[in-house]
C-alpha cells in the first residue's frame, strides 16, 4: 500500500510538473501572439491603376514623382513611421522594379525600428484586385493602415486607430474606418477632374453615401 501511495505521489508530482510547463508554454505563446498583434501594420498601394498623370508617369510611377526633391512615396512612409507603424508592405504593380529599388535604397530600409518590404504583382488592375491578393497572402495579422503611395499627410493616426478598435469591439459588423478631409466646394484641395462627396450618419458617423461624380455646384447642405 505504501508503495502504491508512493507511486501515486510521484505521478501527482509529475502531473503537476507537466501542467506547470504546459501553462508556461501557453502563457509564452499568448505573450508572443500579443506582441505580434501589437505591431501596427501599414499597407501602401503604390499603384494608382490609372493614367491621370500621363505623360509624367509613362517612364516613372506616380509614387516616385518628386515634390520638393523628395519622392511622394517617402512622404507616405514617413507619415506611417511617425504614426507608430512598424511593419510596412509596399504593394506595387506597374514599375514594380523601380519602386523596389527605391525602397531598398532608402533610409527606411536600414532603420532598425522599422520593417519594410515590397510586394510585386503583375496581374492586378484595380484596388479591389490588389486588396484581394493581399488578403490571400495572409500576412495581415490584425488592424492595419491602408494608404495610397502618393499621400502627403500629417494628421494624428493614433486617435483614429483607437476609435476604430473601440468601434469594432462594440459593433462586430464594423470592418473599416475611412479618413476624409472636409473642404468646401471649389476649394483648391478638391480634385477638379473627379469630385467626391460623402454622407455620414450624425448619430454614429456611419458612412451612408459615397459619390465620386457629384457636381461641385451641388449645395453640400442638401446631402
Amino acid at each position: 500500500r505504501s508503495v502504491r501511495q508512493q507511486h501515486a505521489t510521484h505521478r501527482s508530482k509529475y502531473t503537476l510538473h507537466t501542467d506547470t510547463h504546459a501553462n508556461m508554454a501557453t502563457a509564452k505563446k499568448k505573450e508572443k501572439n500579443d506582441m505580434q498583434e501589437e505591431v501596427l501594420q501599414g499597407i501602401v498601394i503604390a499603384d494608382s491603376f490609372n493614367s491621370r498623370f500621363a505623360p509624367l508617369t509613362q517612364r516613372l510611377p506616380r509614387t516616385l514623382l518628386p515634390v520638393a526633391n523628395m519622392a511622394l512615396l517617402d512622404y507616405t512612409i514617413e507619415f506611417l513611421a511617425n504614426a507608430g507603424v512598424k511593419d510596412i508592405h509596399v504593394f506595387c504593380c506597374a514599375f514594380s522594379a523601380d519602386i523596389e529599388a527605391h525602397v531598398n535604397g532608402s533610409r527606411w530600409k536600414v532603420d532598425p525600428t522599422l520593417s519594410i518590404s515590397t510586394i510585386k504583382s503583375q496581374s492586378c488592375t484595380s484596388m479591389g484586385e490588389a486588396l484581394r491578393e493581399i488578403y490571400q497572402m495572409g500576412f495581415i495579422r490584425s488592424h492595419f493602415v491602408l494608404i495610397g503611395g502618393d499621400t502627403i499627410a500629417n494628421f494624428n493616426v493614433e486617435s483614429v486607430l483607437e476609435t476604430h478598435k473601440q468601434r469594432c469591439k462594440e459593433d462586430k459588423e464594423a470592418i473599416m474606418t475611412m479618413f476624409f478631409k472636409e473642404v468646401d466646394p471649389g476649394h483648391h484641395l478638391r480634385c477638379k477632374e473627379e469630385d467626391l462627396a460623402v454622407t455620414l450618419d450624425k448619430t454614429d458617423r456611419r458612412l451612408v453615401g459615397y459619390d465620386r461624380k457629384v457636381s461641385s455646384k451641388l449645395p453640400m447642405k442638401s446631402l
